[in-house]
């Protein structure tokens, strides 16, 4: 799952125009994990042609279509564009995302704005 959101984050910062939104929603009971990434559409710039055997890059969406059985693109009338994936998830999953466990301070995020 992390693989798929770095992929999904990282074509978004190489090939859209900010903002970039990260989303995560799960269901109350824990069974379905959903991501989107929505970002202020396409810069023009794009990956080019298919990727050649050595090249680094471009092969995000082979990532992501490998790794998340469910994915896809929406494209909004405003122009911003959100690319997402979905996965059931098993209860060793259900059980990490306990609302109950503690989070440690190290990753607490603040809500203050700089």
């Amino acid at each position: 799952m992390l693989l798929v959101v770095s992929e999904l984050v990282a074509n978004a910062v190489l090939y859209a125009r900010p903002p970039l939104l990260l989303h995560l929603v799960r269901d109350r009971i824990g069974s379905w994990v959903w991501v989107g990434v929505t970002d202020g559409g396409p810069t023009g710039e794009s990956a080019g042609t298919a990727p050649r055997e050595d090249d680094e890059h471009g092969r995000g969406l082979v990532i992501v279509d490998a790794l998340a059985p469910a994915h896809g693109t929406r494209n909004h009338a405003s122009g911003r564009v959100t690319h997402w994936a979905n996965w059931s998830v098993g209860p060793a999953v259900r059980l990490c995302m306990c609302p109950d466990l503690p989070i440690p301070s190290s990753a607490r995020v603040s809500s203050t704005q700089e």
